[in-house]
């Protein structure tokens, strides 16, 4: 399963053109406080996704003049809703929804929209379906392919819905399902009442894992009785599921240059499960560094890593930092803001502050004693941006 047509991806190879210039840390001023992300596409809620708001555009510098300039003040905008603001203006927020209320109302009285959410009823059953990913889609394409793309997510959410009352019958016995099952990441928070009903591990620090099926228009998660029916254990069910992941890693990674001596590597594919091939980065050779690597996963969509082969390259997590936040307020699929170090075989993650136009890291005790410095202080100044020079 995947998201709809759009063009999603072609902000990010704008981005992070081959060759584009290095961003500085003033580029980071960003509120990085992680923050909950869209519910899984098989939970109903009943309020909206809540999406960090982008960046505002800095006003022009104002030019002295020798007379009054006679230009009446621009009006100021609309403050966006927290789920909306990779829309970046009130104008595209109106005209998504719209476009929405229009599709909805071809639909029915079954379908209604409020505040970032679509109320519906299909199959006898109630949903509550929120807009932030449709809407990362739509703010990514030209405005004339919105019609289109809030069709195609309707039908494809409709379908999803239907085929969510046929589950049983759908992975009837474990030889039919394990084809299907995959490990799927989210933070906790973005579950919400779907854990009680759920099959979660913790393999990755603040983030959970769940066994979830790849059906033609649903990932749905696994419930346990399910997996008791089967007569299966969690183990087994997890390890086939990792196993499935073969058909994502087996992609390769894309180098993203950002100025002439910073790398990035990504793997990104429309798959819901590719942030996920992260449970199995040790099979990838070229993340095998010296002292680990650093890993970002904005979006179920995208993993971006950075090799540590020498102390050097830790003054480089500036740029994962800055190139994941733009991923994960672009989305679509927005996952997480947080940062992980990978070493010997251990998880950890990496906490940093943005503060104004100052970016603070502060290293695991295992990864500070390993560059020589001392743990629970930050990072050093990367000497290549050191201001006070």
């Amino acid at each position: 399963m995947g998201d709809q047509p759009g063009g999603m991806f072609s902000w990010f190879r704008r981005l992070l053109g081959r060759e584009g210039p290095r961003p500085r840390p003033d580029d980071l001023a960003e509120k990085i406080t992680p923050t909950p992300d869209p519910q899984p596409e098989h939970t109903p809620t009943p309020s909206p996704e809540a999406v960090p708001d982008a960046t505002p555009v800095s006003a022009a510098d104002v030019v002295p003049a020798m007379i009054p300039d006679p230009t009446l003040p621009e009006p100021e905008e609309e403050e966006l809703p927290d789920w909306a603001g990779f829309f970046t203006s009130a104008d595209n927020l109106k005209a998504f929804e719209r476009l929405v209320v229009e599709e909805l109302s071809r639909r029915g009285d079954e379908y209604r929209y409020s505040d970032g959410v679509v109320h519906a009823q299909v199959a006898g059953e109630d949903q509550s379906w929120g807009m932030s990913n449709l809407g990362q889609i739509c703010a990514a394409a030209p405005r004339q392919e919105w019609p289109r793309i809030i069709t195609l997510h309707f039908d494809a959410m409709t379908r999803a819905a239907e085929q969510r009352s046929q589950i049983e019958t759908l992975l009837k016995d474990y030889t039919t399902a394990k084809r299907k099952l995959f490990p799927r990441l989210w933070e906790p928070e973005q579950l919400g009442p779907a854990a009680e009903n759920a099959i979660i591990r913790h393999d990755i620090p603040s983030l959970a894992t769940v066994l979830c099926a790849d059906l033609p228009d649903v990932v749905q998660t696994v419930p346990p009785d399910l997996l008791a029916r089967w007569g299966v254990g969690e183990d087994q069910a997890f390890a086939r599921a990792m196993d499935n992941l073969d058909q994502i890693s087996t992609r390769g990674l894309t180098p993203i240059r950002l100025g002439d001596d910073v790398e990035l590597l990504a793997l990104e594919d429309m798959s819901f499960f590719t942030a996920s091939v992260a449970l199995r980065i040790d099979d990838f050779h070229r993340l095998r560094a010296p002292l680990g690597v650093m890993v970002a996963l904005p979006t179920r969509h995208l993993l971006l890593a950075l090799p540590l082969h020498s102390a050097s390259d830790v003054h480089h997590l500036q740029h994962l930092i800055s190139v994941a936040l733009h991923a994960e307020a672009r989305g679509p699929g927005s996952l997480s803001k947080r940062v992980w170090w990978r070493y010997e075989g251990v998880w950890r993650e990496v906490p940093y502050l943005i503060d104004g136009n100052k970016l603070s890291v502060y290293p695991p005790q295992e990864l500070a004693r390993l560059l020589g410095g001392e743990p629970d202080s930050e990072f050093p100044n990367d000497p290549d941006n050191d201001d006070s020079r």
